[in-house]
């Protein structure tokens, strides 16, 4: 029995899902790789972690289905004997107005969304509790705040993540299982740049940073809030925007989640840790925090479970 921690990351045979899992491989946690499409793809880069030093599994399973979820749960323990850590990546969306948006694909993107990430930090909880400990990150989305147009479906999904992630924190707390969601903006993927081939420039002119964000960004911030440098933590920033909703950038707060006092302005100014807007603040970063995975300007928010809101 290695002793390594285990991660599930669902939808991680490609884009944003895939990066988490590779760089979660090289931080040192073995990996299941959830797939529903390509088994090939997840086989080969199963067996490219492998070959990096790291235990990997590829595991088909529908998130929206519970069935599947469940056996995907049963090989996951069998493999590994046990589940640190869970991302919830796997999503779809439905681009098309409101009102020709088919009952159908509603459902897909729902049950894939929200259910797939209600299933999956259900079961995963369950274990986790019989040890006293875990963390579980859900992928959100811009949305989460910001409704878009032609997105219906997706927005109501993640920001039901967003609410989910909360809630969920709440009634999971007190059996050491940290719950937090990872809230991107414009984030460059092959499927992004298959859409528009302008997309980075289009983006990043509209940023802070004046530039998009990476998968790896993404990933970034998810091995920060999975690692034990947050244990007994809980992160609770949502999107800070610029007269353009959609201008998110990057900042954590660590706020302890039995936490019964109030957050003053001075509490929260010691607590936070990003953004990282300015030479300065990345200076303070690098003290403070000493974490390689806030330093990169990370064009994405980090949202999580505290019950209050900082604006």
């Amino acid at each position: 029995m290695t002793t390594r921690p285990t991660v599930l990351v669902s939808g991680a045979n490609s884009g944003i899902g895939k990066i988490i899992v590779s760089r979660l491989a090289r931080a040192g946690y073995d990996v299941a790789i959830n797939y529903k499409v390509d088994p090939v793809a997840a086989d080969n880069l199963a067996s490219e972690l492998k070959n990096q030093g790291a235990r990997a599994v590829a595991i088909y399973a529908d998130v929206a289905n519970s069935n599947d979820v469940d056996a995907m749960f049963e090989e996951i323990l069998s493999s590994f004997g046990r589940l640190d850590a869970l991302v919830n990546n796997a999503g779809v969306q439905v681009w098309k107005p409101l009102l020709e948006v088919p009952e159908s694909e509603w459902d897909v993107v729902i049950d894939t969304n929200l259910k797939g990430c209600f299933l999956c930090t259900q079961r995963a909880a369950r274990h986790m509790k019989e040890r006293r400990s875990g963390a579980i990150v859900n992928i959100g989305s811009g949305c989460n705040k910001v409704p878009f147009p032609n997105l219906s479906a997706y927005t109501a999904s993640k920001g039901g993540i967003e609410m989910f992630t909360k809630s969920a924190a709440l009634e999971l707390g007190p059996f050491g299982i940290r719950v937090n969601c990872v809230a991107p903006g414009a984030i460059e993927t092959e499927r992004t740049k298959a859409e528009l081939a302008d997309f980075a420039k289009s983006w990043a002119s509209l940023t802070p940073l004046r530039r998009i964000g990476t998968s790896d960004d993404v990933a970034s911030a998810v091995e920060f809030l999975l690692g034990q440098v947050l244990l007994r933590c809980a992160a609770s920033v949502h999107p800070t925007t610029s007269p353009r909703p959609w201008n998110f950038f990057s900042a954590i707060a660590l706020l302890s989640s039995s936490a019964k006092r109030s957050a003053s302005t001075e509490d929260f100014s010691r607590n936070l840790v990003g953004p990282t807007l300015t030479t300065e603040s990345e200076a303070l970063i690098s003290k403070a925090a000493n974490h390689r995975a806030l330093l990169a300007p990370t064009p994405c928010a980090v949202t999580g479970p505290a019950g209050r809101e900082y604006r």
